[in-house]
């Protein structure tokens, strides 16, 4: 099976923390578990927004 790579942006995390609503943090929620399931992976860039936000 072909992996594929994923850039996503900082708002996947303010979703998955509520910020934005709850049908936007339930989505990103299956979204991360769709890639689980699916072996994908996820590129972070670092010092990114995405980055600053998730190892803070």
């Amino acid at each position: 099976m072909s992996k594929r790579c994923f850039v996503v942006n900082e708002w996947l995390l303010n979703d998955l923390l509520g910020e934005n609503g709850k049908y936007a943090g339930e989505e990103s929620f299956w979204f991360l578990k769709k890639l689980k399931r699916k072996c994908d992976k996820i590129v972070v860039l670092t010092g990114s927004p995405w980055a600053e936000k998730a190892f803070r």
